[in-house]
This record gives structure tokens, sequence and C-alpha cells, in this order.
């Protein structure tokens, strides 16, 4: 070994051994700078440099700054504003971004199951009715003038965090409708429900076989059967209505009605 590089090795020796005697049992570790020595063309050495290690401060300063690896982003805007703290002002939200048809900021607050399901009918008159708390969910609902009611599932950790996608689950239920206790008035509401093509109000009145018999005409008429008479019969009360080319038959039950119970529609059957 020359004695220009016998040098060189010394002093890097020297320099490590010196750095590794300041650190003492209380003192932060400090960062260890390598040394390295080139070999000339003439066979002497270039002065060693040194690679500097960043220190973990220097690390933290650039991951702050946003340099590569570094964990600090500034979360953007909602659409929409700032999202609730608070389950119920959560839920309403969410409702309102419903009745506006404002599907980006539902999808900001639901899940997208929740928001398809909630989206697939149009319900503009709903009025807030509870917010029942379960456990780690709490159900809020609406219910409008159609008897349809929006249940909402709402996450109450994330909604009480204000984070996204609290609204986990959407529902539709029909509210019980308010049902006649004359034989009369019943019949010309399950037929009604017939004409309007609304086959979940029927279903409320009538008996599934009775529901399948009405809904199994080839088309809903354009105008309601007129109401003839009702007569009854041990227990039972017949309603007939003229329609234009056909004569619509209606049997109910008279105890049901007269209680005002759902299902009191029992038979339907057509004339021509």
């Amino acid at each position: 070994m020359s004695t220009i590089r016998y040098a060189v090795f010394t002093a890097a020796l020297t320099a490590t051994v010196a750095i590794g005697g300041c650190t003492d049992n209380n003192a932060q570790p400090r960062s260890i700078h390598a040394t390295t020595s080139q070999t000339m063309p003439d066979g002497g050495t270039q002065a060693p440099s040194a690679v500097a290690t960043p220190s973990p401060t220097a690390r933290a300063i650039a991951q702050a700054a946003g340099a590569p690896g570094g964990s600090a982003r500034a979360d953007s805007a909602h659409p929409g504003g700032a999202l609730p703290t608070n389950v119920e002002a959560y839920a309403r939200a969410f409702h309102t971004a419903y009745v506006a048809r404002n599907r980006a900021r539902a999808l900001l607050l639901g899940t997208k199951a929740a928001v398809d399901a909630a989206f697939a009918k149009r319900v503009t008159d709903g009025t807030f009715t509870a917010c029942d708390w379960a456990g780690e969910y709490t159900y809020c609902s609406w219910e409008g003038a159609s008897e349809l009611r929006l249940i909402l599932r709402i996450d109450n950790d994330l909604a009480n965090k204000g984070r996204p996608h609290a609204v986990r689950e959407a529902s539709w239920k029909r509210a019980a409708p308010v049902v006649p206790t004359t034989v009369p008035a019943y019949a010309e509401l399950f037929v009604s429900h017939w004409v309007q093509g609304d086959r979940g109000g029927a279903e409320q009145l009538g008996t599934p076989e009775a529901v399948s018999a009405i809904f199994a005409a080839a088309e809903t008429p354009a105008a309601a059967p007129a109401l003839r008479d009702c007569e009854g019969a041990a227990g039972s009360s017949y309603c007939t209505f003229d329609g234009v080319g056909y004569t619509l038959i209606v049997r109910l039950g008279n105890e049901a009605v007269q209680q005002g119970e759902l299902h009191a529609v029992i038979e339907v059957r057509f004339a021509h």
C-alpha cells in the first residue's frame, strides 16, 4: 500500500472512531458518513469524499413538503360542503340529496347500493318520521303521501366522525294504509289500485289469489269501472263493477272489512 493510500485509510478510520466515541448512553444516534477514496491513474488516490445520509429531521421536512415517501396530503373539499357529524343530520343530508336528485352528493354520503336503492323511486313529498337507534346502527325514515316509506340504515360511528358512506342501506316500505270499514269503500279502493297499476297497494287489501286474478287482465282500463252494487251473502259481500266491455265481481269478507283489517278482498272474477 502506498504511503498516500495508507494515510487516507488511517484518517478515515480515525474519524469513524471519533464519531462513535462522542456518543454516550443518553445521546441520540448520529448519522455516520461513509468515506470513499478513488485510485488515480498515476497510482495515487484522490482525497476522500463524504456520502451524505439524510438525517431523520431532514427526511421529515422533505416528507411534510410532499416529497416522495411523505405521508402528508391535503384532503379535497367534499362536494356540497363538509359532512355532518350527527346521525340525524347525516340522514337528513342524504335525503336532501335524494330529493334534489344530487347523485354525486348522495354517493359521498352513502354506499352505491344505498344510493341505487333510494334513487330507484322518486317520492319528493316525504315527511321525516324518526331516527331509531339500534346498537351500532340508527334507522331513519321518511313517509310520503303515497304510503311509501324510505328507511335509511346509518352507521353511527362513521356518521358521528363525519366520514363518507355512513348511509349503509336504503329501503322502501309501504306504510299501512288507512283501511275503509265499509264494504263499498273497501272494494272501490281495491279496484282503484288495479286501475292505477299499483299492485303493491292492491296487495295490502287483497289476498294473493285475488290480486293475481285482477292483474291477470290483458291491460288495466283507461277509466275506473263504475260500482253497480254490493250484496251480502253468508259472511261475504259481492260488489259488481261495470266497465267498458266487461263486468268485475269482487268478493270481500264482511268481518275483516268491519274491523279494518288488511286482505279483506278474497276473490275476483271477470264476466263479459
